[in-house]
Parts: structure tokens; C-alpha cells; sequence
């Protein structure tokens, strides 16, 4: 499998055309080879998808839109090519056409707003909910938030909930102030845990994914357990995303590598061993790679079972969090109990469905 990360359309054609796709490589995890732009800058402005009958929409279809692109924040962790650029925004009249086009000729109603974060910039929520109020019906929008930008931004609850916002998913990383600092997610963690509990006083239908790191310096077993059982306990999140801390060997101009990658030593890693497949071994502080990724698959476990989902988690988290929020092919809770071999099962009769629906539209 060939994965091609962010704006692939100048790469995608070389690697069709069977040319030299070596200023791409980013990484290959087995089978899996992942191609990544190494331009730094933002190449365009949002794009405003042309809606064409040819593409077969449908209205159980999900569209994604963008309400700027790039990304102001420098998160120790990421490796986007954006990361602390200016932003070029989209604008009104593109939002309007796109939306109001949408549903009047495919009866479509749900987006995926796909920018890296979609309320840094009082700007973008400002642009959406005006097109938002200029539209016949009523949207549905899923995206990714900042909860350090909603706690120093409190008027962004309002326009969340007017938008039409019925998902939105939050890389919280930690709930350590030391830890946090180190992969500069700005805002104390108190502060975090304050917003979420303002999202679901104020806007009880929204749907909350968290994303958490396991394994960064400064943290500890005890601190994340702790954390998650506050968080469980409070209902403050619907489900979880986690991962451990994954550095890959990089070197000084390396465009694509997270700054974890570059210079693990300044952010505590000690590198112990590389694999072949570009994954990097390490201890820190108080953990290392191996079991950082045991803990992982224990309080993923604990987690999602005490939140109620058990083997669905291990189906496809992000499935449900689309499912769920979006309303895209049927509610996850019906399934939700079922073992994951059922559960694929049930996802490719969603999968034949939607086939079947496109062919009938559109012969």
C-alpha cells in the first residue's frame, strides 16, 4: 500500500508515472510505503471542492471542506508541513456555494472540516457561521478543536453550537502541566478538563474524542491513570485515541520529521536502536518504547471498556467517531457489543450499501 500525506496532487502523478519518487519517501512500516510533500510553505489557498455529477455523491456522503490551511502552533510531536506558518483562510462566498450546492443537488448535509485546527483564528468560525446562516438547511459539521483555544476563546460555545458542530475531536496529548509544556500544547491541563466539562454543561449533544500520547517525558503510569479516571468519572469524553510516543530516525533538513524525530535528546529521549522500518527504540525518564506501547494497550483496554465500548474500540475508533457524530451509515451503538470479526462483517455491508446507492443514482 502507497500512502501519499497531505496535498499529494503535485506528487501522486510521479509516482503513477513510475518516476523517482526518492525526494518524497517518508517512511515504510512493513508493506506500507508513505510518500510526504518536503515543501514548508503553504502552497495555496483552502481549496473549495467543485462538486461534479460525476463523482456520485449521494446524501449519505461525508464532504470535507477547509476553513484555512496552515497551522500557527508548533507541537513537538507533528510533523505536518505547516506547522507554525501564516494561514490563508477560505472565504464566505466559497463556504456558501459549496454547502448550499451540496445539498440542493445531492441532498448532502454532513462535513468533515479537515484543517489541522479549526478554531485557533476567530476568523474561521466567525467565515463558517456566517455562510451557515446564509444556507436553507441546517448542516452538520465534524472537525478538530483546541481546548486551550475554547478555554481563552469561551464566545467560540456559542458559535459552536450554532454552527451545527456534532463532533469534535481534541489532541489533548497529557494532562501533566510539565509534560505539556514540553510538547508545547499550551494552556494548564486544569484549564482543559474546565473546557470539556463547558462543552458538555453547554452543548450536550457534541460528540468528544480525545487523543493522548503515552510516554512522554515528565509523565508517569500513575499520573495518566489517574487522569483518565477523572475524566471517566466526570463523563467528560465519549471515547479515547491513544498512542505511544513513535520517533523515527531523522536528520537536521530532514522537512517532514517531527522535532521529537530531530532532536529527541532535547525533548529527554535517549535513542536505543533503529529498525529497519524507520522506527526508533528509546528510553526516557521514567518509561521506554516497549513499554510505553504495553501501557498503551492496557489503558486502551481499561479505558474503552469502562466507557462502554469494549471490542468496538479495536474495530475502528475513528469509525465510530464518524458514525457516531455524523450520521454517516448507521448508529455504532446497535453493533457496538458485538466481536470484531462481526463487527467488519457489518462494516462491509455499510460499504456494499453505499456502492449500490451510487450505481442506482447514477447507473
Amino acid at each position: 500500500m502507497h500512502t501519499f500525506i497531505g496535498r499529494s496532487l503535485t506528487m501522486f502523478p510521479t509516482w503513477l508515472n513510475k518516476q523517482d519518487m526518492s525526494e518524497h519517501f517518508h517512511a515504510q512500516d512493513g508493506d506500507s510505503i508513505w510518500y510526504k510533500l518536503t515543501d514548508l510553505g503553504v502552497p495555496e489557498m483552502p481549496i473549495s471542492m467543485p462538486l461534479v455529477d460525476s463523482d456520485c455523491y449521494t446524501p449519505r456522503d461525508v464532504l470535507s471542506i477547509e476553513l484555512g490551511i496552515g497551522c500557527i502552533f508548533n507541537c513537538s510531536f507533528c510533523n505536518t508541513p505547516f506547522k507554525k506558518t501564516d494561514t490563508k483562510f477560505q472565504t464566505v462566498d466559497s463556504l456558501v456555494e459549496v454547502l448550499d450546492t451540496a445539498h440542493s443537488k445531492y441532498g448532502v448535509t454532513h462535513f468533515n472540516i479537515v484543517d489541522e485546527t479549526s478554531n485557533e483564528h476567530d476568523n474561521k468560525y466567525e467565515t463558517l457561521l456566517t455562510a451557515v446562516r446564509q444556507l436553507d438547511y441546517q448542516p452538520v459539521f465534524n472537525g478538530y478543536a483546541r481546548l486551550d483555544m475554547l478555554h481563552r476563546k469561551p464566545h467560540q460555545l456559542d458559535q459552536i453550537a450554532e454552527i451545527g458542530f456534532k463532533g469534535l475531536f481534541f489532541g489533548i496529548e497529557t494532562l501533566d502541566d510539565k509534560a505539556g509544556k514540553l510538547v508545547r500544547k499550551g494552556g494548564g491541563r486544569k484549564n482543559l478538563l474546565t473546557s470539556l466539562v463547558s462543552l458538555k454543561a453547554n452543548i450536550p449533544d457534541l460528540y468528544r474524542l480525545g487523543s493522548f500520547i503515552i510516554g512522554l517525558t515528565h509523565d508517569s503510569e500513575e499520573k495518566i491513570r489517574s487522569g483518565f479516571d477523572y475524566i471517566i468519572e466526570n463523563d467528560l469524553l465519549h471515547n479515547v485515541y491513544l498512542n505511544p510516543v513513535g520517533i523515527a530516525p531523522a536528520e537536521p533538513g530532514d522537512s517532514w520529521a517531527s522535532d521529537f524525530s530531530l532532536y529527541p535528546e532535547k525533548f529527554g529521549y535517549t535513542i536505543t536502536r533503529v529498525h529497519k522500518d524507520n522506527i526508533c527504540e528509546w528510553t526516557n525518564d521514567w518509561t521506554n518504547s516497549h513499554d510505553a506501547g504495553k501501557l498503551t494497550d492496557d489503558i486502551r483496554s481499561n479505558v474503552t471498556s469502562r466507557l462502554g465500548f469494549g471490542a468496538f474500540a479495536e474495530y475502528n475508533n475513528w469509525e465510530y467517531f464518524k458514525d457516531h457524530a455524523l450520521g454517516s451509515v448507521t448508529h455504532p451503538d446497535t453493533v457496538k457489543d458485538n466481536d470484531p470479526d462481526r463487527l467488519y462483517q457489518y462494516a462491509m455491508v455499510h460499504v456494499n450499501n453505499y456502492i449500490k446507492a451510487k450505481i442506482l443514482r447514477h447507473g
